[in-house]
């Protein structure tokens, strides 16, 4: 059972209803999805951490997936959708979580913890 309060519960209750309607939103006009948007490209950031457990500072290599906004926004789109395009904005997504020592004696892993959302 959906429960139809606010919050997290009735966006899942629209999103499910889209997928239902093969990506129509409930007055029948199709939802453009919001990767459409952007240009996706995985880049790598060399950033200097210190391994918690032998306390050895250096710098790893850690993924990112960068999502660029678009010049233009895609075409086929309603007023609702270039109402979004309007208000996106770039931003990086880290793909790893953790990192392993570089250490000989250690090599241990570790979790990356902070922000994994970076506006750009």
């Amino acid at each position: 059972m959906i429960s139809r309060g606010f919050g997290a519960g009735e966006d899942l209750a629209g999103a499910r209803a889209a997928c239902e309607n093969g990506g129509a939103n409930a007055t029948g006009e199709k939802i453009m999805d919001e990767r459409q948007f952007y240009d996706e490209k995985e880049e790598t950031k060399q950033i200097p951490l210190v391994c918690p457990h032998c306390r050895q500072e250096g710098t790893f290599p850690v993924r990112w997936m960068v999502r660029t906004k678009k010049a233009q926004p895609p075409r086929g789109g309603n007023e609702e959708d270039r109402a979004k395009f309007a208000k996106a904005r770039s931003y990086m997504v880290r793909i790893d979580n953790l990192v392993a020592c570089r250490n000989i004696k250690c090599r241990k892993r570790f979790d990356l913890t902070g922000q994994t959302v970076f506006l750009i």
